[in-house]
């Protein structure tokens, strides 16, 4: 965003004189977003102008999270008499989709987006911090180790890979992002396979063309480590999963300085 001297950036923003939220869109520093109770205002031109956006709910704006590559693309959360929302917009809030799924009632405060990711977004919560992507469809918990507090904001820091919570009076909490796939997916097929997905016990993978050592990691869905493996980088692997419950698994693959992660379904009966 290019600040011009003797501007007076509100100008548009009636009745707004005291804003709850203001964010630049990482992609293109022209789009700003701002919060004022529940209206949601957008300037596309670095804040000299803004636009009220309609939309169709009553309760305060409590953050916005911007998409890392698309400007248009927002969440924000409410809170109001009608219970605390989550919401989608892929166009700069024209139009809003309700995805609070299955946190409904739990106060959502906060929110913070994963860029290279299948659209990750964290939600603090009143009492805990949940996951959510595209290859979801409910919320997942991600509170281990996190204590029963308000979480106020969350922030990830992109360098150690770390999200933190800042909760009401309990002080700031880290922890190790949800192991989720990124940037690096597209290349998978030609480094290994990972078969029977869903599995029954036991999981292969094959590794094509591959040197080195692989250190191969396990996660339960609240991001748990449970298995940890090391295993030269050629030939197949078999690992035995029966002793542990059917759920949703995250299986992390590193090998040299790539790293993949696989998405993985246990059926054990």
């Amino acid at each position: 965003m290019r600040v011009i001297p003797g501007i007076k950036y509100s100008d548009s923003l009636a009745g707004s004189d005291c804003l709850s939220q203001l964010k630049v869109a990482p992609s293109n520093s022209n789009y700003l977003y701002a919060a004022h109770d529940d209206r949601l205002f957008i300037s596309k031109n670095s804040g000299l102008t803004w636009a009220l956006k309609p939309i169709s709910f009553t309760g305060l704006i409590t953050d916005i999270a911007v998409s890392y590559d698309n400007p248009e693309k927002l969440w924000l959360t409410a809170s109001g008499s009608n219970g605390d929302r989550v919401y989608k917009s892929a166009n700069a809030g024209q139009t809003l989709q309700n995805m609070t799924y299955n946190i409904s009632g739990t106060g959502v405060r906060s929110l913070a987006y994963m860029p290279n990711s299948h659209d990750a977004v964290y939600a603090g919560t009143e009492n805990a911090v949940f996951y959510i992507d595209t290859l979801l469809t409910q919320w997942q918990p991600f509170f281990n180790g996190l204590p029963n507090a308000i979480v106020n904001q969350l922030e990830i820091n992109f360098q150690t890979q770390k999200i933190r919570a800042a909760t009401y009076g309990r002080g700031i909490w880290e922890s190790p992002l949800y192991p989720v796939s990124g940037m690096n997916e597209p290349a998978h097929a030609k480094s290994f396979e990972v078969y029977p997905n869903p599995l029954n016990g036991l999981l292969n993978i094959l590794f094509n063309n591959c040197t080195g050592k692989a250190h191969i990691h396990l996660f339960d869905i609240n991001g748990r480590p449970v298995r940890t493996y090391d295993s030269p980088a050629t030939g197949k692997l078999q690992l035995n999963l029966n002793d542990l419950v059917s759920g949703i698994y995250f299986l992390r693959i590193d090998i040299g300085k790539n790293k993949w992660v696989e998405r993985v379904v246990l059926m054990n009966q």
